[in-house]
């Protein structure tokens, strides 16, 4: 049975300039076949300004990193991404967030971007949500390439035509 998760929504003013902290299960989410890894960051960014969240942004990308390519790795730390070995799947993602809230003042925001099993209860002050209502795993991978994808999307139709923004986006879809 999955956990209701709250949705992100507008920022309150509080929450605006507080830090937030992502948390992002690199294994349910990986980097999609043929994505710069190097684009993730920005593409976070940018998702999380289009709601007013403009503090101070740490991410987090959680997994068994040793099943990662070393390039993706090495693109995402170059980038400020911090790595963060998680053995245990949803069970280590969820001490990792408990550990941050508990290590750090409110306000603060968390966006968890894996198994909604993986939500820790927040404490007061701190806003805790994911980036998409958790449905199924083909429409969480869907989403999640939506997220990141909504965060290029300046860049594709800077250099791109609409026939070939349809090409890559289908090219996304189906690898």
């Amino acid at each position: 049975m999955m956990r209701k998760v709250n949705m992100i929504k507008k920022a309150t003013p509080e929450e605006a300039g507080a830090r937030t902290f992502v948390y992002w299960d690199i294994k349910r989410f990986p980097v999609p076949p043929g994505f710069d890894a190097r684009r993730i960051r920005p593409c976070l960014a940018h998702f999380l300004e289009r709601y007013g969240y403009c503090g101070p942004l740490t991410i987090n990308a959680v997994g068994i990193l040793t099943n990662v390519h070393d390039d993706i790795l090495e693109a995402l730390s170059s980038t400020g991404v911090n790595l963060r070995y998680a053995p245990f799947g949803t069970a280590s993602l969820m001490g990792l967030m408990h550990d941050c809230i508990y290590d750090n003042p409110p306000p603060a925001n968390i966006l968890s971007i894996s198994n909604p099993m993986a939500f820790p209860y927040a404490k007061s002050g701190f806003n805790l949500f994911g980036p998409f209502s958790y449905s199924s795993l083909e429409e969480d991978a869907i989403s999640w390439i939506k997220l990141i994808l909504s965060g290029m999307v300046l860049f594709f139709f800077y250099f791109f035509s609409p026939v070939e923004l349809m090409k890559i986006t289908y090219l996304l879809l189906n690898n």
